[in-house]
């Protein structure tokens, strides 16, 4: 039942909102599927998840069913699903010789879980404006969220196209303006802004 609000109620709302929902989850850029909890067999995903299980070496279905890979990652990933209770979880996979972290969430009234596949690819993540939250210049806001995407000054410097004298003067800057001091401090107070695409 969806809540109440200032929108239209009753099962042709409901209905609606059911397939605005579908559509949002089957172009949401993150790659997901649902499956069952007892069975791992995978019943629906959105584009990107069937785009990452149909060409992924290391999470794929097989017999309708998720299949992992890596050695015992299916017993780690049962055992996770046994523990699940109302909250989501994280549980971390290998994915193609990198590190993914699945978002499981148990659906109500039903043995399905939701999962999301999230990367650590700074390609896959969209920021809120970091700048205008912090007073930073849009030169100092690149810098630091090249930063928290894991590059070093140097590499961040050759990106950006400016000395790497430059690019200290912004870090120095824009840590004042943020109030940190190092780079933990500063990729603590930015990741809440940073998402995955």
């Amino acid at each position: 039942m969806i809540a109440s609000g200032p929108w239209p109620a009753g099962p042709r709302a409901e209905a609606g909102a059911s397939l605005h929902l579908l559509q949002w989850f089957r172009n949401l850029s993150t790659p997901g599927f649902f499956m069952h909890r007892e069975t791992l067999e995978v019943c629906d995903a959105n584009t990107q998840g069937g785009a990452l299980l149909g060409r992924s070496r290391s999470l794929s279905i097989v017999n309708g069913r998720l299949a992992l890979a890596q050695k015992g990652a299916i017993e780690r990933l049962r055992a996770a699903l046994r523990d699940l209770d109302d909250a989501p979880q994280a549980h971390a996979i290998e994915l193609d010789g990198d590190h993914a972290v699945m978002r499981l969430e148990p659906m109500a009234g039903s043995e399905m879980v939701s999962v999301l596949i999230i990367t650590q690819s700074p390609e896959t993540h969209i920021w809120a404006d970091t700048g205008s939250v912090f007073g930073l210049t849009p030169a100092e806001d690149r810098l630091v969220r090249q930063l928290v995407d894991g590059y070093n000054i140097d590499e961040v410097a050759e990106r950006l196209k400016i000395s790497v004298e430059t690019a200290r003067t912004h870090v120095r800057r824009a840590y004042l303006k943020i109030g940190v001091s190092s780079r933990e401090q500063l990729f603590a107070a930015l990741s809440p802004f940073r998402l995955p695409a």
